[in-house]
């Protein structure tokens, strides 16, 4: 970069990669463009970045009580390691319920397994394959 544009020209710098553009951010930039003849793409037509698009859906879902101690107790009954391949790392273990949780009562050491979250995703598609 010959030439960087300096950052006192943006006013605020933002410090994390997630915050958007201001205005006064797309018109330094803008301008920057233009000055160097680089023609920018006619976006005429184009929808709006900003104009949030998503579909929403409304879902009743069913709360799993006493999951965390359920989880907790399988991880103390196979040693906090993954009864398929061994896997220790406690961010990627589940408890996983082997008959279907049906409510408080199911949480017990005899209906569960301790899974690596991706054996666990495959299981659940295996018992349960989606619609």
């Amino acid at each position: 970069m010959r030439e960087p544009i300096p950052r006192s020209a943006f006013g605020q710098v933002a410090q994390r990669a997630a915050v958007r553009a201001d205005r006064r951010t797309v018109d330094v930039l803008d301008g920057w463009l233009r000055s160097r003849s680089i023609a920018l793409p006619d976006l005429e037509g184009e929808p709006d970045p900003a104009e949030d698009l998503r579909l929403r859906t409304l879902r009743y879902i069913v709360q799993r009580q006493g999951q965390a101690s359920f989880r907790q107790r399988l991880l103390d009954a196979y040693d906090g390691r993954c009864v398929v391949t061994g896997e220790s790392a406690d961010a990627v273990l589940e408890a996983a319920h082997t008959d279907s949780y049906m409510g408080p009562h199911g949480n017990r050491i005899t209906n569960g397994l301790i899974l690596r979250a991706d054996l666990h995703t495959l299981l659940r598609l295996a018992l349960c394959p989606p619609a």
